[in-house]
C-alpha cells in the first residue's frame, strides 16, 4: 500500500483567516470517516457562516481517494471548491 497524507484524526476542526482586499477567507477542515460525516460538517459550516456570500466545500475520502466531490458555490468552476 502507497502512503498518503490526510487530516489528522480528532473532533475538532482546523480553522484558518485570510483577508485579501477587504474579502474575508475562512478555511475549516476536519478529519472523516465517511460521506456522511464530510456532508453533516459541510452543511454545520454553511448553518455557521449563512450570511456568506459562498460556501465552498470539498471532500476527499478513501485510501485511493475514491470518493470527491466538490462545490465552487458561484465562484469560477474549479477555483474553490
Amino acid at each position: 500500500m502507497n502512503g498518503y497524507r490526510t487530516i489528522r484524526e480528532t473532533d475538532d476542526s482546523v480553522e484558518t483567516l485570510y483577508e485579501i482586499q477587504k474579502s474575508r477567507f475562512i478555511t475549516h477542515i476536519r478529519h472523516v470517516e465517511t460521506e456522511e460525516e464530510a456532508r453533516a460538517f459541510i452543511q454545520a459550516m454553511k448553518k455557521q457562516y449563512f450570511d456568506a456570500r459562498h460556501n465552498c466545500s470539498a471532500y476527499v475520502l478513501g485510501e485511493r481517494a475514491d470518493k470527491q466531490k466538490s462545490n465552487d458555490d458561484g465562484e469560477p468552476g474549479g477555483t474553490a471548491g
